[in-house]
């Protein structure tokens, strides 16, 4: 239901993306837990963050400053969400990948 007065703004898939000069992330889920990698930009692994929700890992990511880019906040947030999701449904994932979930055990 859109309001009277409001502007609508359709947003666009534009694919820029500023770096982030703190560095990258991998995700993955391994061993029933969410495992984030954490890369300077010379490839060299920082830290590994562990948990069992995406939402602790990112208050912790964000707690430590290791992120400084919105868009790259949001985009860590996005691959978490997906992370969790695989992590609940007992599915494989890895970033920027299709989630797969299983039906068995």
């Amino acid at each position: 239901v859109e309001a009277e007065g409001v502007e609508v703004i359709e947003a666009r898939e534009d694919g820029l993306v500023k770096m982030d000069p703190k560095g990258y992330f991998l995700i993955s889920v391994k061993d029933g837990k969410i495992v984030v990698e954490h890369y300077s930009w010379e490839n060299r692994l920082l830290r590994k963050i562990v948990g069992r929700s995406g939402r602790a890992i990112y208050k912790e990511i964000i707690r430590n400053g290791w992120v400084s880019e919105l868009t790259h906040a949001a985009y860590l947030g996005y691959e978490l969400a997906l992370a969790e999701l695989a992590l609940k449904n007992k599915g494989v994932y890895e970033q920027e990948k299709e989630v797969r979930v299983c039906t068995g055990p």
